[in-house]
């Protein structure tokens, strides 16, 4: 939170127009939106990531519920039952 509010101060404090040439294109642009896009863009970012990672947990979370060995739910077998071949 602080940084962000640091970077809302610089951006205010910095509102002239800056020149940015990118690839073919030069542009101006003031210096508080190119500081201010790409930390939004962060945000989105980084909410995106971790609502995925969310997600993932409780899907995982939710197939607790199974037992995780297998061979438990599998019926016995009689040993008087089973024929070796050779």
């Amino acid at each position: 939170m602080i940084l962000t509010a640091a970077i809302i101060i610089f951006a205010g404090q910095n509102l002239g127009a800056v020149e940015v040439a990118f690839l073919f294109w030069n542009f101006e642009v003031p210096l508080a939106l190119i500081t201010l896009v790409p930390m939004l863009a962060g945000l989105i970012v980084g909410v995106g990531a971790t609502a995925v990672k969310m997600r993932k947990r409780r899907g995982a979370a939710a197939g607790d519920d199974e037992p995780e060995d297998a061979e438990a739910n599998e019926e016995p077998v009689d040993e008087d039952e089973t024929t070796i071949e050779s």
